[in-house]
């Protein structure tokens, strides 16, 4: 395979990733939202889905890096 090839497949990869990731996260703030108004006393629950919510938001960070730097 070309490099050209293996680059556009990574790029798309990425991309990918970052589509999933997004997704990933707009369910969990869904559910979070619902926590929050329906289940306050689900402290522990809450918090697992903030913490989640925080490795997603800094692991789609590093993909936009990633996916910018590839573009270029």
């Amino acid at each position: 395979m070309s490099e050209t090839l293996k680059h556009l497949s990574r790029e798309e990869q990425i991309k990918a990733e970052i589509i999933d990731t997004n997704k990933h996260i707009k369910d969990l703030e869904h559910e979070l939202e619902f926590l929050l108004v329906r289940e306050p006393h689900e402290v522990k629950y809450i918090a697992s889905i903030k913490d989640t919510l925080n490795n997603l938001y800094q692991n789609l960070e590093e993909l936009n890096e990633i996916y910018i730097r590839k573009k270029k």
